[in-house]
């Protein structure tokens, strides 16, 4: 647990440890051991890191990557990775949207049981980048896609092409930071995302790509 620690997200590690914890426990109760050792484990500090979304280009290179590997379900895989970039749904989301939501000009993602995170159903408009991979998911009925996630597809490309490590739900960050850096506000943008708090979370989050993006906005000030 102290070596994979340094390596995976907080959230996991502790959550991690807190099974290991547990399952010691049974093992004294069963009358196995006397003692737990992985109570003497300290939870790891969570610590906000700033993290860094790969430029257009090194996406771009990214879902190429995928694709070219040819394997069953390589397109299907970077098409969902563009389907999150492109519109910010979740991961969850996205395995159960149904072609009927997907309309002309806008997503609906619906709330209820297997729906949204909060069950309240929401409106995504379409951009131009998500349109091409829509035109190729127009079959009538059914899921959008078959695959449950891209996580080994996208895992493994970055590894290959020496991109810093991203989850699938990096995706969704990564198209509330294009968001931003375009000029959409962030209650506008936690409004796509699902969020209920007027961009509260979203500015909080994505405060610095505001900061960033101005800092590189300011060196074409001219006097």
């Amino acid at each position: 647990w102290e070596k994979i620690a340094k390596t995976y997200h907080t959230t996991f590690v502790n959550n991690l440890l807190s099974s290991l914890v547990a399952v010691l426990e049974l093992q004294i109760d069963a009358g196995y051991r006397k003692t737990n050792p992985a109570k003497n484990l300290k939870r790891v500090k969570a610590v906000e890191k700033i993290k860094r979304m790969p430029s257009p280009e090194d996406f771009s290179m990214l879902i190429n990557h995928v694709r070219l590997q040819k394997k069953r379900h390589s397109n299907e895989s970077a098409d969902f990775m563009e389907w999150i970039a492109y519109c910010g749904m979740r991961p969850s989301e996205v395995m159960e949207l149904n072609r009927e939501d997907v309309g002309v000009d806008r997503i609906t993602v619906r709330g209820g049981e297997s729906g949204t995170k909060n069950r309240r159903e929401r409106m995504i408009p379409i951009i131009e980048a998500l349109e091409p991979i829509i035109r190729k998911k127009r079959q009538p009925g059914g899921k959008v896609f078959y695959i449950k996630t891209p996580r080994i597809a996208l895992r493994n490309a970055c590894k290959r092409l020496e991109i810093d490590h991203m989850r699938v739900y990096d995706l969704r960050h990564l198209f509330a930071t294009r968001c931003i850096e375009s000029g959409v506000d962030f209650a506008t943008v936690g409004k796509w995302l699902g969020h209920s708090d007027g961009g509260s979370l979203a500015a909080r989050v994505y405060g610095h790509v505001r900061d960033e993006h101005g800092l590189q906005l300011a060196k074409k000030v001219k006097f």
